[in-house]
């Protein structure tokens, strides 16, 4: 059973250089976003939906780290989450 789909969102500048260094284009993360093939649920406020996609005869997983609140992703202190703050080099 697929997950709901996100038709509303907004990317931040955070995801849009990700995206771009990861060479992935908008409507990639939009098709994700709008027609899911799993949700996982990570913490109170963020999931990943996640799909797999044909690009040549090469299947990928593509996922997407969504903030539902956008305040969820602080700590009871107000400062992010340690893993918010890092940037994934691989």
């Amino acid at each position: 059973m697929a997950a709901d789909p996100i038709r509303d969102y907004v990317l931040t500048n955070h995801a849009a250089i990700e995206m771009g260094r990861r060479r992935l284009q908008e409507k990639d993360v939009d098709a994700v976003l709008r027609n899911p093939g799993q949700r996982l649920d990570v913490r109170p406020g963020r999931v990943i939906l996640q799909s797999k996609y044909l690009e040549g005869s090469t299947e990928y997983l593509l996922r997407v780290f969504v903030d539902i609140d956008p305040h969820a992703c602080r700590s009871g202190d107000g400062l992010p989450y340690e893993q918010d703050c890092q940037i994934l080099e691989e």
